[in-house]
């Protein structure tokens, strides 16, 4: 009986995390959404520039997404590392995360370049200015929010 119940309670277990991470998945895609909405829009995009722009923008936001994924993993091993006293292969492990800080780089200067064509200098500085105002914005967002749950668990 024991079995059973302590085999109940980790499918249960299973099932709220996956909930979870769907939620969380579901937030950041509605999160995307919006900032492509507010960006193709804050651009002034034409139909013509937004069919040829998108693509390339949705491209370079997943390889950005993939490497800053990879810099968090690797950030987190050597917090590991740093936390249980190994300093071995820590300047290993600085060197890649700053490597790919520079492919980030390098990465945007690559997109940038590429949307020359499409886009116009003028639009280029308004997607800097952009992507710094919706960041801002929506940290701003989470911020209010966790203060918002702090107050009402305060009551």
């Amino acid at each position: 009986m024991k079995r059973y119940l302590i085999l109940f309670i980790l499918i249960s277990f299973t099932a709220v995390l996956n909930v979870r991470a769907a939620q969380d998945r579901q937030r950041v895609n509605k999160i995307e959404a919006l900032k492509v909405w507010k960006l193709v829009d804050y651009l002034q995009l034409t139909d013509d520039q937004a069919d040829r722009f998108l693509p390339r923008f949705r491209n370079f936001e997943d390889d950005m997404r993939n490497m800053q994924r990879d810099k968090n993993k690797r950030i987190a091993e050597l917090a590991r590392k740093i936390k249980s006293g190994k300093s071995k292969g820590i300047t290993n492990e600085v060197n890649k995360i700053l490597d790919i800080d520079i492919m980030m780089a390098q990465r945007k200067k690559d997109f940038f370049n590429s949307v020359k064509g499409i886009i116009s200098e003028e639009q280029t500085a308004k997607m800097i200015v952009f992507e710094y105002q919706f960041r801002r914005e929506i940290r701003k967002m989470i911020e209010n929010r966790a203060q918002m749950r702090n107050n009402i668990r305060r009551r």
